[in-house]
């Protein structure tokens, strides 16, 4: 008997391998609570994991990477330039992650220059070090400045990402509309998409210049009362970033520049370009510009969408986050532990830990070149550009123009 079972698990040795783990894990499984725990935070670790992937698999044939980027484009230079073959093909996609990384980054290079022309911090520091008779007067200036160069470093860098996005969003459509392709069409594509993309100058000029304005201007409200002896804990650093958002962000009465919706528009495209009563003339217009009026119609409505406001929130909650991380680590560096404060029941020691005023400001004028200085704020600007709500956000800018195209077909016949 033991014989033939000997040879029958032999010969079904992998069956009954098989079978035998199978009888093992769920022998295991009921039996001992540690593997128990550990099979049933696998399963959830895969179901959470697999309900991430699945939303974002739908709108993946707009992430899908393709050889034009937009650094690339917004250089001005044809497709053929770059040496690589122009096969005639319609990407689904249009900018990888990495490309808008990169553009991010070169357009933050850029501002970060006229930012230091406007909030010249190093100027200011360097006229307190030579101690004039004004010295008092100075530091009030300097508070303003490093607070404000610190708020206009975030709101940059999230206005620069949510709008690279929305227009490589819209120059998708651009390629996803169309049907087979020659090498010639896409030649003239990538042209148009060039020309679009172009107008990136303004929120790093312009609409940086009036960024600078209003930020000052609103700062002056939470951070003026507060004296530069004043002893600043995590909580009031959090009360001053909450005081200034609320003006920025609400379209607040109390400060007359802001736009009451989208507080962001003024920053990243000209007044002007917003006014749609504004005749425009399409007998003079080429096919070539009809188009580009139409992609910068798109992306106008993309930015004034709720959607829009939403993305670009998600973007800034993740950039003050990282602040009062940052604030948080200089106060635990700056305090030592008190006695107890590692019990189980006690409080962290940041929380109640303190710091001057007048000792803060080097470190926001350090903590802005997370945000503004292209080299630092690279792993940033990765993480913003990475963030799930921008498959959607994306997506529905392409689908909706789709939709007003099919509309003006229907109208037209």
């Amino acid at each position: 008997m033991f014989r033939k079972t000997y040879d029958f698990v032999k010969k079904h040795k992998k069956k009954a391998l098989l079978a035998g783990a199978v009888y093992g894990g769920v022998y295991a499984y009921n039996n001992n609570d540690v593997v128990r725990i550990v099979v049933d935070g696998s399963c959830s670790w895969a179901w959470k994991k697999l309900s991430d992937f699945l939303p974002a698999a739908r709108a993946s044939n707009l992430e899908e990477p393709n050889q034009p980027h937009a650094n690339h484009l917004r250089s001005g230079r044809s497709f053929g330039d770059s040496g690589g073959n122009c096969q005639p093909e319609t990407p689904d996609g249009f900018v990888k992650d990495e490309s808008v990384v990169a553009t991010t980054l070169q357009l933050l290079e850029e501002a970060l220059r006229l930012i230091d022309q406007l909030l010249n911090v190093d100027a200011l520091r360097q006229k307190i070090s030579q101690n004039p008779a004004n010295k008092l007067e100075l530091w009030e200036d300097m508070k303003i400045l490093a607070w404000s160069r610190c708020f206009v470093a975030i709101y940059c860098v999230c206005h620069l990402v949510v709008y690279i996005k929305v227009q490589t969003g819209v120059a998708s459509r651009l390629m996803y509309s169309q049907g087979a392709e020659t090498t010639e069409k896409l030649h003239w594509k990538l042209g148009i998409i060039s020309r679009h993309m172009q107008c990136t100058e303004y929120p790093i000029r312009e609409g940086l210049g009036q960024l600078v304005k209003i930020v000052k201007n609103v700062v002056q409200k939470p951070v003026a009362p507060r004296q530069l002896q004043d002893a600043l804990t995590l909580a009031d650093i959090k009360q001053v970033v909450y005081e200034v958002r609320k003006l920025m962000e609400a379209g607040s009465s109390m400060n007359g520049f802001v736009h009451p919706r989208n507080y962001h528009l003024e920053f990243v495209v000209p007044a002007g370009q917003l006014d749609r009563s504004i005749e425009r003339e399409p007998i003079t217009q080429s096919p070539d510009d009809r188009i580009l009026l139409a992609m910068t119609e798109d992306a106008n409505r993309a930015l004034e969408s709720v959607d829009c406001n939403m993305v670009l929130n998600c973007c800034l909650e993740k950039c003050f986050t990282r602040l009062f991380s940052e604030v948080d680590s200089l106060l635990r560096d700056r305090t030592p532990p008190a006695a107890g404060s590692f019990a189980p029941n006690s409080q962290p020691f940041s929380a109640t830990a303190k710091i001057p005023h007048v000792a803060l400001l080097p470190a926001l004028d350090r903590m802005s070149h997370i945000y503004a200085s292209p080299l630092d704020a690279a792993p940033l600007v990765k993480d913003l550009v990475g963030l799930s709500y921008f498959a959607p956000f994306v997506a529905s800018i392409v689908h909706q123009s789709l939709q007003r195209d099919s509309l003006a077909c229907e109208e037209s016949l």
